[in-house]
This record gives C-alpha cells, structure tokens and sequence, in this order.
C-alpha cells in the first residue's frame, strides 16, 4: 500500500515539474555585445520574476495557464533603458538587447549653514565670586546641580 502511495506522489509531483512555461535566454548590452549581468526580468503587475546571472543568462518559470503569446516580459537594469519583449520573441530569438540610458543629473550646490544655538536656563540660577552656576531642582527631588560657565568668546553656551 505505501508503494502505491508513494508511486501517486511521484507521478503527481514530476507531472507538476512539467506543468510549466520556461522562457530563457541572454540579456546582452547592444553596443559592445557583452552579457549584462543582474537584470531584473518579469511581467508588469504580476507576481512572476527573475534576475539574470553573472554571464547574462535568464530563466523564467511560468504556471502552465500562462499564455506565451499574450504577455510581454519587462527588462531593466541601472544604466540601461527600460525594454518590454513579447515571451513569444523571446523564446525564438533567445537574446535580449539593452541600450544604454545616459542622464544628464542637474548641480548639486553644497553650501554651509550655521545654526542658531539657543540657550535656556532650568531651576533657581545664580553666580557666585567663583563663576559658579548652580541650578535649584527641588522641585523635580532631586536636589542641587553644580556647575562651572567656562567663558568662549563668539560662542554662546
């Protein structure tokens, strides 16, 4: 009996590995020929996607209910332009062409911009012949804070 249900399993499982479109092929830079490694491969608005390996090959699986003649496979990479190609001219062609997209980026202008430090006094102040400050907190129950202003010219502290 556990033959049997092992040999369903197996036929349902390698009938399922079969149950599928294959769309592969090589992502290729249009002027100097070379494969264009990391592209990001898939149908827009769908959940079916790849990325192409370091030598420009792609494969992608798609379900069985897929039609080939009805969809367009997007692909994009930084550097290059966006380009849609039927899966159908894929699987005959076998080669993607990407060109390259050169911006043009406007000035960045970096400049320095002081900021304004505001001072603010907390408690009960006072300074004695030694230039102490010492800052009542009570209030709070946590008792006295001392400590010493230490003068710098054009500086506010």
């Amino acid at each position: 009996m556990q033959r049997i249900i092992i040999a369903i399993f197996l036929m349902l499982f390698s009938h399922a590995q079969y149950a599928q479109n294959i769309v592969s092929g090589k992502v290729i830079d249009a002027a100097t020929k070379e494969a264009i490694p990391y592209v990001h491969i898939g149908i827009a608005n769908k959940n079916y996607g790849t990325i192409s390996t370091d030598d420009g090959n792609f494969q992608l699986k798609l379900p069985e209910n897929v039609d080939l003649k009805n969809i367009s496979i997007s692909f994009s990479c930084i550097g290059y332009k966006l380009v849609s190609v039927a899966a159908s001219a894929i699987k005959k062609e076998n080669t993607v062409l990407l060109h390259h997209d050169i911006l043009a980026l406007d000035e960045v202008v970096i400049t320095k911009k002081q900021r304004k430090i505001k001072s603010k006094k907390i408690g009960a102040y006072r300074k004695s012949i030694f230039n102490l400050g010492e800052a009542n907190t009570n209030n709070y129950g946590v008792g006295k804070e001392y400590g010493i202003a230490i003068p710098y010219p054009k500086h506010d502290y």
